[in-house]
């Protein structure tokens, strides 16, 4: 390269970035003020696909947040409505789906005669004898979320402690890789997850 210009590139706004020309022939003359005004114009055009881009980003996050919030209010109808636990989970799971991406949920309350977790009831398309007639422990019961993942999921250390040894292996056979369990407490008791 025997000859080099930089042009910025600005609006009235902002700095965008900058253009370059190079030529290779030795001496030669750079029309630095045309560059200039090709500049000026590209900049233009770059701040407009940029502002875009952010607008379109910003369109797409204010359209999730809208779909939270419609499924909050539909959840929020499903309570209202359903009488019965069985009617009330279905629920909830049908309106969840919409918005959580998930293969797997269930409701685990414990049982007050045996001090023990059990599933009351479960959503797992096509794994229906998934933890059917499983008891989880005592230990069970947790006092905030917990979330474990990654291809350790059913082994020792992998953040699935809290899972009884024969419920990691029936999880890992199922082949699910993450998990997040969330307590149901209210102000005086925790009920299950």
């Amino acid at each position: 390269m025997r000859a080099f210009a930089l042009v910025p590139l600005t609006t009235a706004q902002r700095r965008v970035g900058a253009m370059g020309f190079g030529r290779m022939v030795p001496d030669a003359i750079l029309e630095l003020q045309f560059m200039q005004r090709v500049a000026s114009q590209v900049a233009v055009a770059v701040d407009n696909a940029l502002n875009v881009e952010s607008s379109q980003a910003y369109q797409k996050q204010l359209a999730t947040e809208r779909d939270r919030l419609r499924v909050l209010l539909d959840l929020n109808n499903v309570l209202v409505t359903s009488r019965e636990l069985p009617e009330l989970f279905r629920g909830i799971v049908s309106t969840l789906q919409r918005v959580i991406r998930h293969d797997y949920t269930s409701l685990a309350l414990l049982d007050p005669m045996t001090g023990l977790l059990k599933i009351y009831a479960l959503d797992f398309p096509g794994h229906q004898g998934f933890f059917k007639r499983s008891q989880w422990c005592r230990e069970m019961l947790l006092r905030r979320p917990r979330h474990c993942r990654g291809k350790n999921f059913g082994g020792q250390g992998s953040g699935t402690r809290h899972l009884p040894k024969r419920n990691r292996a029936a999880t890992a056979a199922e082949g699910m890789q993450t998990i997040c369990c969330i307590p149901l407490t209210n102000e005086r008791e925790r009920l299950g997850h």
